[in-house]
């Protein structure tokens, strides 16, 4: 039951975009990355079924073409490779965009894109450590889906100080049916905003303030009541509405401090049973060496809290699942490798180290991932 991939799709759309807008080319932009690394838990399994070194490649490929009239379209290839005892963990997402920049003057900027493609993994199930099964059926391709969205951004600079956001948006989800299975589908239509206050006195400082709100309905996902008892005729709906925010200083010309927090609540507008609310921490240390590269440090913690714990298999992600809370940290190391005329060459290297806790044994874990990679502009 394995979505076939939009190759196709993507190939065409820049050819028949190319071929009727295009035609007066500005510049075009490529970024490549490049990367390989050792995963010490790619499932996030707990100490049950937590396996060997796991060795990976992660490829990324951005490639945007540009006129001087605004339009544009672009390709985004993402995927990473796991070697084969660990293929289950591999991912994919690819997608096309084509759209419309301008800036009116100084004051206004106004974007407007559309983006389709597919992204597949395999559902693994951290209850059993192999891929997912229901009644002796295999669901590994639960979270394989197409996907559409139509997206808005506005701009409006006040001053040098102040920067005004509003972004609109609308998002389609077509995911792998296994409703004869007697588990429920994932397809749904999103419609969400964002406003946004950039303030940035000096060079100094930088403070962002969002706010969020998407409102998400499900095509055939039936609601459930307190109890957990479905109810027939009444779609699931979810209102997220989130508050991210941050602020940047630039302690010296060495030095770079960031922190930021995010906190969303997640409403099923009927009986609670669906409600979750999840934040995430952050704070982010940079240290430039000059000539010698940067090493950046971050401690990320999330936490997750639900009204219900969901069975696995009624899970829409892989962080929505059992109430946890943990802490990631990870230290990296970046370097200007080459440099010349439009060609640029960076070299990183990362280790992040991974610790999580949930009120269900199976969901506990730890994981440490070292990665080397480059990254190429052209």
């Amino acid at each position: 039951m394995k979505r076939n991939t939009s190759s196709a799709l993507v190939l065409s759309g820049l050819i028949l975009s190319s071929q009727g807008l295009l035609t007066a080319p500005v510049k075009a932009e490529t970024e490549l990355n490049l990367s390989t690394g050792i995963d010490s838990n790619p499932y996030r399994f707990s100490d049950t079924y937590k396996d060997d070194l796991a060795l990976y490649f992660d490829n990324r490929l951005k490639y945007t073409y540009e006129t001087e009239g605004g339009f544009f379209i672009g390709v985004n290839l993402h995927s990473i490779s796991f070697n084969d005892a660990f293929d289950a963990a591999n991912r994919k997402r690819h997608f096309f965009e084509v759209g419309y920049d301008h800036k009116f003057n100084d004051s206004h900027r106004l974007k407007g894109t559309f983006r389709q493609g597919e992204y597949n993994k395999t559902y693994v199930s951290r209850l059993t450590g192999a891929p997912a099964t229901v009644g002796g059926e295999s669901i590994a391709d639960r979270y394989d889906h197409g996907w559409s969205d139509i997206q808005l951004d506005y701009t409006f600079k006040l001053n040098k100080q102040h920067r005004l956001y509003a972004e609109f948006d609308f998002t389609k989800r077509n995911y792998v049916d296994f409703t004869e299975l007697g588990i429920s589908d994932l397809d749904y239509d999103q419609i969400g905003y964002s406003l946004a206050w950039r303030f940035k006195p000096n060079k100094d400082w930088t403070t962002r303030l969002e706010i969020e709100g998407k409102n998400r309905e499900y095509v055939n996902k039936p609601n459930r009541d307190e109890l957990g008892n479905t109810v027939e005729g009444d779609p699931l709906a979810y209102l997220y509405q989130r508050v991210n925010a941050y602020v940047r200083y630039q302690i010296s010309e060495s030095h770079e401090l960031k922190v930021s927090v995010l906190s969303e609540t997640r409403d099923d507008e009927f009986q609670a049973y669906y409600n979750t609310d999840y934040s995430r921490y952050a704070v982010e240390w940079s240290w430039n060496f000059e000539d010698y590269g940067t090493m950046v440090t971050e401690f990320k913690s999330r936490v997750l809290e639900s009204t219900n714990q969901l069975s696995e298999e009624e899970q829409e992600d892989e962080f929505s699942g059992y109430d946890y809370d943990g802490l990631a940290v990870t230290v990296s190391y970046l370097y200007d490798i080459w440099e010349k005329d439009d060609i640029k060459i960076d070299g990183y290297v990362s280790l992040t180290h991974s610790d999580f806790d949930a009120v269900r044994p199976e969901y506990i874990y730890t994981r440490q991932q070292l990665e080397v990679g480059v990254n190429i502009e052209l």
